[in-house]
């Protein structure tokens, strides 16, 4: 039986070799242990979304980078998981329009904002988080969201403008319950 170490080192090996399904094996193995090293189990993490992204499994692989964005925070490589599971979420909820697709990337935009401070896609973050919550429906969120876009964002003005659309359809939907 081999170690979670030895499995993250033989599906290394593999990837190099471009057996991505294999390695996708032994990472997600390694995943399924409970690996008291927090470095190693999040580099198990980042390197199973590699193989998910190659194996063209976009789904499983935004999950799988946002859960090591999320359970990993500190790890060197956790912003970089939070930026490849924001663009393929992103991709994913412009291909299905599905506002399930979109709750996964708002949950994984509000993540970036919440955990890393000094990200570089920050600024688009903060922008595309409100975007996906009006996109999934969720009006009176994407308004509240809208309204913390700093002014100092290019796109201030229309997140403005989308802050007062967006109270209005939540008007609109409630008093649809009325």
């Amino acid at each position: 039986d081999l170690s979670t170490v030895e499995l993250l080192y033989t599906a290394d090996v593999l990837v190099a070799a471009k057996k991505y399904a294999e390695a996708a094996e032994r990472l997600a193995l390694a995943a399924s242990r409970d690996e008291p090293d927090k470095t190693v189990a999040g580099e198990v993490l980042f390197e199973l979304g590699r193989c998910r992204y190659y194996l063209r499994d976009e789904r499983s692989a935004a999950q799988t980078f946002q859960k090591m964005a999320a359970e990993y925070r500190g790890h060197p490589q956790a912003g970089q998981a939070a930026t490849y599971a924001y663009e393929l979420w992103g991709k994913i909820a412009e291909r299905t329009k599905a506002a399930a697709d979109y709750l996964e990337l708002a949950a994984t935009l509000r993540n970036l904002l919440e955990s890393f401070a000094d990200h570089p896609k920050r600024v688009d973050a903060q922008w595309l988080l409100p975007a996906a919550l009006q996109l999934a429906g969720r009006f009176t969120e994407a308004a509240d969201e809208f309204a913390k876009v700093p002014e100092s964002s290019p796109r201030a003005e229309e997140a403005q403008y989308r802050r007062v659309l967006c109270v209005r359809r939540a008007v609109e939907a409630q008093r649809g319950t009325l």
